[in-house]
């Protein structure tokens, strides 16, 4: 009901920052405080489902696909709508050719941007898994429903000229199913867990240079970027695994 309050009232402040400034056209349309308000309401409103699950104490430790895809695809979907408000870091909605021409140079802002585009939608894409296996052993299927509603909005942004790189994270969805069956990482098995975090942004991003390259017919041209950006995407996956799953504390003697 809270949700539904500020969505209102956003809305209507929408009405009277567009009287007052006009209609956003550009990037900025992804900064105004107006449509930050609406989208924190709908972010509120479609994760509902998780929360939903997340109350229920009766779910055993390794729920179904059919008790678990609501709270899967809430998770979804709250990613898609941050990543739609994160679109100039959304590494998905690049064409192969921009992605091998901008990491062939290593100078300029265009690959600082890329770079970071690829660093914000690895967190993006990593974060919503991590945080429901925390709680759950994830079952097969977990990941495809999480990660397609952000490669639909990404196809559904570019007209899906970028049909290549788009269907590289949907195959990537299914190396994280392979990776969640093996290693069945939970807040319990904390190596486990956090070799996920590790792992799956790892295959996930050399999944996307590959692809890229294959589709262009050539390598990038600067080699520390193309096999480096992987390694740092596991490295962030890591310290995020370690800051949502941190150490216990001992007991107290």
């Amino acid at each position: 009901m809270v949700a539904l309050a500020v969505f209102a009232v956003s809305g209507m402040a929408d009405l009277v920052w567009h009287l007052e400034f006009g209609i956003e056209e550009t990037t900025n349309i992804l900064f105004s405080p107006s449509h930050l308000g609406l989208a924190g309401a709908v972010f509120v409103i479609v994760t509902s489902p998780l929360r939903s699950v997340l109350a229920r104490a009766e779910l055993p430790e390794a729920p179904g696909l059919r008790r678990l895809w609501p709270a899967l695809l809430a998770a979804g979907m709250g990613s898609a709508l941050v990543m739609l408000f994160l679109g100039y870091g959304n590494a998905l909605r690049r064409t192969s050719g921009f992605i091998v021409g901008v990491f062939s140079s290593a100078e300029g802002d265009v690959v600082e941007l890329q770079a970071a585009g690829l660093v914000i939608s690895n967190l993006v894409l990593l974060v919503p898994l991590l945080y429901l296996a925390r709680s759950w052993r994830l079952p097969f299927g977990s990941a495809l429903l999480v990660m397609l509603p952000t490669v639909i909005l990404s196809g559904a942004e570019t007209a899906a000229r970028n049909i290549a790189v788009l269907c590289t994270f949907v195959v990537a969805a299914g190396v994280v199913e392979v990776l969640l069956a093996v290693l069945r990482p939970t807040g319990e098995r904390r190596a486990a867990y956090q070799l996920f975090a590790t792992l799956a942004p790892l295959l996930t991003w050399s999944l996307y240079f590959a692809t890229a390259s294959a589709r262009i017919g050539r390598l990038p041209g600067v080699v520390e970027l193309w096999t480096g950006a992987p390694a740092v995407a596991a490295l962030l996956g890591w310290l995020t695994a370690a800051v949502l799953l941190p150490p216990r504390s001992p007991a107290p003697h």
